[in-house]
């Protein structure tokens, strides 16, 4: 479900025009959700590229996610420019309620 809300979402910009309707904070949890349950490791620089943003703008994102304990960054041990994140169990647990209210949504748009 968060890759097909990931895919919602670059419709709508691919639509509308990325600066019109951003929304990189949904793109970096979504995108960190999903590589997590794929087993494949998350850096900043591919988190940034997740999203439409600037890339000061993504940077400032990522320090707002990890400020309220969603995310955490993790130095590289033998290269410390390569920060990896990882969400923390609570952005997990915001990205599973935000998918489950997309699933009730989704489902209502279904049965109407």
């Amino acid at each position: 479900m968060c890759r097909t809300i990931a895919e919602m979402r670059k419709a709508l910009a691919c639509c509308l025009g990325e600066s019109f309707s951003p929304a990189p904070y949904l793109d970096m949890l979504l995108d960190l959700y999903v590589s997590q349950s794929e087993g494949q490791d998350t850096y900043v620089w591919s988190l940034c590229m997740a999203t439409s943003a600037p890339l000061s703008t993504a940077h400032r994102k990522i320090t707002d996610l990890e400020q309220r304990g969603l995310l955490v960054l993790e130095p590289g041990l033998t290269d410390r420019r390569r920060v990896g994140v990882q969400l923390t169990q609570e952005g997990e647990a915001v990205v599973v309620s935000l998918v489950a209210c997309f699933e009730t949504i989704l489902g209502r748009v279904k049965r109407a």
